[in-house]
């Protein structure tokens, strides 16, 4: 169940990235990568407040973590993701060779 549950996050972030870029592409006919950045600094934020929240402030169903963090912020973006796990890694001290992490 877990995997059809990051696997539906995953769809809506790909075809919210995807949005992103179409709408890019309409607007910004220049060389720098908008999309990108937008895509990036969107996910950032989303991942940064949702998991904050899920932290703190409100009990969050472990299903909705995975759905929202890992399957819709995951396939929108990697780049947030990377961020979050290297944060993770760097407060735990779990950095260096030392983690399981791939």
């Amino acid at each position: 169940m877990r995997y059809l549950i990051v696997g539906a996050g995953g769809f809506i972030g790909a075809v919210a990235r995807y949005a992103v870029g179409v709408w890019c592409e309409m607007f910004w006919q220049r060389d720098f990568p908008l999309a990108t950045f937008l895509v990036n600094v969107t996910g950032c934020f989303i991942l940064g407040l949702f998991l904050t929240l899920a932290a703190e402030r409100l009990p969050v169903d472990p299903r909705l973590r995975l759905f929202i963090a890992t399957g819709f912020v995951g396939a929108y973006t990697t780049f947030s993701t990377f961020e979050y796990e290297t944060q993770r890694l760097t407060s735990t001290g779990a950095f260096g060779g030392q983690s399981s992490m791939c």
